[in-house]
């Protein structure tokens, strides 16, 4: 995600998630559920529930920066010597 929204305008990324998948993002707080498709897919004999999530661009940003420091861009910044 941090590829696109550095790359991308874009202001929020969504994803359709099968129910049989769902416990793979459960407990993330970067994800929102935005809706639910009942009896989206068929699978394994029998028709699931399908999940949107969406990340917003701002709080994606937020929480980055609550949990890493700011990554340096430039040699100096990485304490590196520049001309070398």
């Amino acid at each position: 995600m941090e590829y696109i929204f550095d790359h991308f305008d874009f202001h929020k990324i969504y994803v359709e998630l099968p129910e049989y998948n769902l416990s793979l993002i459960s407990d993330t707080f970067i994800l929102h559920q935005e809706g639910q498709l009942r009896d989206h897919f068929f699978a394994q004999g029998r028709h699931w529930d399908a999940y949107i999530f969406a990340a917003y661009r701002s709080e994606f940003a937020d929480i980055l920066s609550r949990f890493r420091p700011p990554w340096p861009h430039s040699a100096d910044e990485r304490g590196e010597e520049v001309g070398a």
